[in-house]
């Protein structure tokens, strides 16, 4: 018999802590299960094995799946819980495929929304932006990327992003709104000459499921664009993360759970030890502030 610490992952389970539960098999920290809650059967996520034998009673799962979130993600997931003052259910639900009942049967008939252009653009940086490059080349915390519309911040994305690639690393690309997706696709596209994944809430359970799989199982690198909840796909190695326009209001998750993508973004690129490049034309004052104090480097694009 096995002990396991579980993470429901539904927004009906509203408490703070973990539960324990016990298994016939052997279960994988990050392995997704289902457990029985009072009257419902919950998804949960498996957040540690237990060496010792509980003092008290345990129920048994109600069965396994096949799925295994990265230990990263299982990382990402604890700092959440301990750094936002939300309930469980709601951060673990996050984490879970947009179709959690048919977990375990892919369905081979929709694949994931990509984006690939036949449209190339020559990567010359100017002076300015070679600057910004060197200077990103130097360091693999947080930056900040300071510059104006049409100032070019978009072809130092491209470079760091193939860089990323070139070493077997996915990168995540983060917009404030799903509007503004399409345009940065189109100029990333003709820069990169690489496939880009789209991720939005405006896409049905089938398609965010498919995606959800691929990134899951890909052991090619890939290049993710969407808005916040692109944060917490199931990513295995992970090169950079770019928040555009960072300072957008749009970024704070408003409900429950709530949360700070900007914040979260720099978790999930230090915990995956990669690069993240925060780029606006107006940064947040705090923020500015912040990089300063901790002398981050800041690059401006005139």
């Amino acid at each position: 018999m096995n002990f396991i610490e579980v993470l429901p992952a539904d927004n009906s389970y509203s408490a703070r802590t973990y539960l324990t539960y016990h298994s016939d098999d052997v279960i994988t920290p990050g392995q997704i299960v289902f457990i029985p809650v009072r009257k419902k059967i919950l998804p949960a996520i498996v957040m540690k094995t237990l060496a010792k034998t509980p003092s008290f009673k345990t129920l048994k799962i109600n069965r396994t799946t096949n799925l295994v979130l990265s230990a990263p993600v299982v990382e990402l997931i604890q700092w959440m819980l301990s750094f936002y003052p939300v309930s469980y259910g709601a951060i673990g639900q996050l984490f879970t495929p947009p179709r959690i009942e048919g977990v375990e049967k892919i369905n081979k008939q929709k694949t994931p929304e990509t984006y690939v252009t036949t449209v190339k653009s020559q990567l010359i940086p100017t002076t300015e932006q070679q600057k910004a490059i060197a200077e990103l080349q130097k360091n693999t915390g947080p930056v900040l990327l300071h510059g104006d519309t049409g100032s070019g911040k978009t072809l130092v994305y491209a470079t760091q992003i193939l860089d990323a690639l070139s070493r077997g690393l996915s990168v995540v690309v983060l917009v404030p709104e799903i509007g503004l997706i399409p345009q940065l696709a189109a100029a990333l596209g003709a820069l990169i000459h690489h496939p880009l994944y789209i991720q939005n809430s405006g896409q049905s359970k089938s398609v965010r499921q498919a995606l959800w799989e691929t990134i899951s199982s890909s052991e090619e690198p890939i290049v993710i664009l969407g808005p916040r909840s692109a944060l917490f796909l199931p990513y295995r190695t992970i090169g950079l993360v770019i928040v555009d326009e960072f300072h957008e209001y749009a970024y704070r998750q408003e409900q429950s759970p709530y949360y700070d993508a900007t914040a979260v973004a720099g978790m999930l690129a230090k915990i995956h030890s990669a690069r993240c490049i925060l780029g606006s034309a107006t940064p947040a004052i705090h923020v500015y502030w912040q990089f300063k104090q901790k002398k981050f480097p800041i690059m401006e694009l005139l």
